[in-house]
């Protein structure tokens, strides 16, 4: 976990905030692929193995944008 990790909703919102400061959500719009965890951790599990396979499947072919 990350040195800042917490289960209190109130740091978890100034955290976001201060983070989306720094402009890490314009980088986050500018990606070319994102992964929505708002659900159960199966749902992220295979939406990690979607992407990856993605990746896999470009690397394999030379395409590495």
């Amino acid at each position: 976990g990350r040195r800042d990790d917490s289960v209190d909703i109130e740091d978890i919102i100034t955290r976001d905030r201060r983070e989306l400061g720094y402009g890490v959500g314009n980088v986050i719009e500018k990606s070319s692929y994102k992964i929505i965890n708002e659900t159960d951790v199966h749902y992220l599990e295979q939406e990690i193995m979607n992407i990856t396979d993605v990746f896999l499947n470009k690397i394999a072919k030379g395409n590495r944008s």
